[in-house]
């Protein structure tokens, strides 16, 4: 005849056995919360252990495997606590919040010491970092072998001109001190950049000054008796030199405004001579080609031109011979422009 063996047991709610109503290896039941306790005993200290099925009732699942899963709200008030596990510790409400949805919020300070996993199952490797797909993330390569997000350098033409030179996956960029940059460090990821050595301002003694704004086009104008002489190859110079030095047979001058019809003037030699070479200028720059003709007796010699965006010209190994019973005629032939001088010499400028 078989026999029903009960333990301790309580039907009182919330009822706890004390260490002193237990022995060593005896449990007791509370069989309204469904908690079975038993005694322990550590340094000569004893206490009551508690052992509890958490269900989903409640929102927590806890498998065989010892696995914690959520499966419900868990409100700002509730404060369950596994081993390893505190949603909202004393002091620090909703720090874990999981939705019905299964989305979580941290509230606090994260602190990682395993892996993370993206959608696809990766944990990742040194230097990526985690970046959205629209649908998930990601764990990505980042350039720089110190984690930096990736940079395209270009040299282009003009702000959005024509790419000249490209430089992917740039890491660091460095500024030539000895062409005057500077690179300060302001703190914070902040770098200043500056241009340490150039020339903003022109001053002449008595004159007013010459101040550039942006890239700016400082033009050189010959004065009288001085000639100018641009090379724009490699090495590129601007030649200097006078034209004191031998005074000019004959200057042509037309003053003022002129244009096609109003630019002529005409000379008579008073003495044999040759022409070998020739310097034409005008006030200001001209917006296009300037073109004077050279005549003898009406029959032309020569175009000379001042090219658009200069205002001074120069021709030399001329060869023409002048004689006292010729005239000699300039005439503007294309462009306009204000007070034309225009010189003719007898040696090579």
């Amino acid at each position: 005849m078989s026999s029903t063996i009960k333990l301790r047991r309580s039907s009182t709610p919330s009822s706890i056995p004390s260490t002193a109503s237990l022995a060593n290896g005896e449990v007791a039941l509370n069989t309204v919360d469904g908690k079975l306790f038993f005694k322990k005993t550590v340094a000569g200290i004893d206490s009551i252990v508690a052992l509890q099925q958490i269900n989903a009732g409640i929102g927590v699942v806890i498998d065989t495997g010892g696995n914690v899963s959520i499966g419900q709200d868990v409100g700002t008030s509730a404060t369950p606590t596994f081993s390893g596990a505190n949603i909202s510790p004393n002091g620090f409400p909703s720090s874990l919040t999981v939705n019905s949805s299964g989305q979580v919020s941290i509230a606090n300070t994260l602190k990682l010491y395993g892996t993370i996993t993206d959608t696809l199952n990766s944990t990742g490797s040194n230097y990526q970092v985690l970046t959205s797909t629209g649908s998930g993330v990601r764990w990505r390569t980042q350039s720089g072998g110190g984690g930096g997000a990736a940079l395209t350098v270009r040299n282009t033409l003009g702000a959005n001109g024509t790419v000249s030179t490209e430089v992917t996956n740039v890491s660091g960029i460095n500024f030539d001190f000895n062409t005057g940059m500077n690179v300060a460090d302001q703190g914070d990821g902040n770098v200043f950049v500056s241009l340490g050595s150039s020339f903003k301002t022109i001053r002449v003694a008595g004159q007013s000054n010459v101040v550039a704004v942006g890239e700016d086009t400082l033009d050189l104008i010959a004065g009288s008796g001085i000639a100018l002489a641009t090379n724009p190859s490699a090495p590129k110079s601007i030649t200097i030199s006078t034209t004191g030095g031998s005074a000019p047979i004959k200057t042509f001058n037309i003053l003022g405004d002129f244009g096609l019809l109003t630019g002529t003037a005409r000379f008579y030699p008073v003495q044999q001579d040759t022409v070998r070479s020739v310097i034409m200028s005008v006030a200001g720059i001209v917006q296009q080609d300037l073109m004077v003709g050279l005549y003898r007796n009406n029959q032309f010699l020569q175009f000379f031109t001042i090219t658009a965006g200069t205002n001074y010209t120069k021709y030399s190994n001329l060869n023409y011979i002048i004689q006292t019973d010729e005239s000699y005629t300039v005439s503007v032939v294309a462009g306009n422009a204000t007070n034309l001088s225009m010189a003719l010499f007898n040696i090579n400028l």
